[in-house]
């Protein structure tokens, strides 16, 4: 009888320790997420903060925090910008040249394209639309830019002209809307069409320098 009694002591000695050496494990695992430092700097704080080098990115509730700094993005759903947004893009040229063609290079991803021609008029002719396919691929993919005529030289001004696959269009208001004058501007919003001979529809509305 002693025997078995000393059997079930020793099997009860194994389960308590076996209980208090999984808590001890499970303690120290959920302690050692915490103040952890992974690879490129990244922690998990106390608080539940995904951080940076000591910067909090991600809160305990998902929120980003601070600013975030990446190449691209996708998103399947709407976005909302509660303080607005701010395009900072700018490819700045100068041209010599009375005619010159604007190829994919030139404008891809440019919020703003600023020229500044150094001789008379200069006329823009846009390469073929089918060189444009990574900016706009998919009918109904539109693009919108800023462009800027730097030049302060009255005879010196900026002409748009169609290449093949081009469709320009200009606002009724402003029959001059292919030119851009010297400090004047233009807003070009590019849109990939269903039509495969004229694909990229071209809107242009021009601004000139008022004061």
């Amino acid at each position: 009888m002693k025997k078995y009694i000393s059997y079930i002591a020793l099997a009860i000695s194994f389960i308590a320790f076996a209980i208090v050496l999984v808590g001890n494990q499970s303690s120290s695992v959920g302690t050692d997420v915490y103040n952890t430092t992974y690879q490129h700097g990244i922690n998990v704080t106390e608080s539940g903060c995904y951080a940076v080098d000591g910067s909090c990115v991600i809160d305990s509730s998902g929120n980003f925090d601070g600013a975030i700094t990446g190449t691209t993005g996708t998103f399947s759903g709407a976005v909302t910008l509660n303080a607005g947004s701010t395009h900072s893009y700018l490819n700045s040229t100068t041209t010599a040249d009375t005619t010159q063609l604007v190829s994919l290079a030139d404008i891809d991803g440019y919020s703003t394209v600023q020229m500044t021609p150094t001789v008379g008029a200069t006329t823009l002719t846009f390469a073929a639309s089918t060189t444009f396919a990574t900016m706009i691929p998919n009918a109904g993919d539109w693009f919108e830019q800023v462009w800027y005529n730097a030049s302060t030289t009255a005879a010196q001004t900026l002409t748009f002209a169609a290449g093949t696959g081009w469709d320009l269009e200009v606002s009724t208001s402003s029959p001059q809307g292919l030119v851009i004058d010297a400090e004047g501007s233009a807003r070009l919003l590019y849109m990939r069409g269903p039509d495969p001979i004229e694909d990229i529809l071209l809107q242009i509305t021009r601004f000139d320098d008022a004061d």
